[in-house]
């Protein structure tokens, strides 16, 4: 799997899921503390997502980061894992 697809993946999913809680940019801006334009910027990958951010953003759209990462990963063609906690582990996290 490219990492770019995962980033892609993610970037896509956030959108996804934001949409389907009617949440605007606006409403996850203000409840990010960031101006609306740096949220777009942030979901449409002009800017680089840091792991603070992901996580802020799953606050938000009360997901669980682990459960989130994950779909996304298989979503974007990585192995089933059995549990992502391992492969953190493994990656030396």
């Amino acid at each position: 799997m490219e990492e770019p697809k995962l980033l892609e993946t993610i970037l896509a999913q956030i959108g996804d899921n934001r949409k389907s809680k009617g949440y605007s940019a606006q409403y996850m801006a203000d409840k990010m503390y960031m101006s609306k334009d740096s949220y777009r910027a942030l979901e449409k990958g002009r800017v680089a997502m840091t792991l603070e951010r992901f996580v802020q953003i799953t606050q938000v759209l009360e997901e669980d980061p682990s459960t989130f990462f994950q779909t996304c990963w298989v979503k974007a063609g990585g192995p089933v894992p059995k549990n992502m906690n391992n492969y953190f582990n493994e990656w030396g996290g």
